[in-house]
């Protein structure tokens, strides 16, 4: 008994290592759904994981997402279905198109700080700038 103990903890340490260093999360990733959101999308705002309001996303620029056109809302981290992002209070702003995804959302952070994903780019994409400078 203490021999199978003993291989399924090196197995999982493998396994983990293998997820960690050279998977780089890619296929835990996967485990998640695909929803990325842009403007014009309904997106459902929490800050500290309490359900604060639902907006229409106006504009993407750079690390900023704008709600109600001219609030800007500063972008940390791009999902794959999920955004966060911090307040200048230092609140955690999470940015999800359903709510039903708020708890993956926190279990998606959870895996991405221990495996290191990369940020999902497809996930509310910079939006071109010149279109609402020639409505001014």
């Amino acid at each position: 008994m203490v021999i199978l103990s003993v291989i399924v903890a090196i197995l999982l340490f493998v396994l983990f290592a293998y997820l960690k260093y050279v998977d780089r999360g890619f296929m835990i990733s996967k485990c998640f759904p695909y929803k990325p959101m842009k403007a014009g999308d309904k997106v459902h705002i929490y800050i500290n994981n309490v359900y604060n309001r639902s907006a229409t996303i106006s504009q993407v620029s750079g690390r900023l997402l704008y709600i109600y056109i001219k609030l800007p809302l500063e972008i940390e981290y791009r999902g794959r279905f999920y955004a966060t992002g911090v307040l200048g209070g230092g609140e955690r702003l999470i940015f999800v198109p359903q709510h039903k995804y708020l708890y993956l959302a926190v279990l998606a952070e959870a895996v991405r700080k221990i495996f290191g994903i990369t940020e999902c780019i497809e996930n509310l994409p910079i939006g071109d700038l010149s279109s609402n400078k020639d409505e001014d």
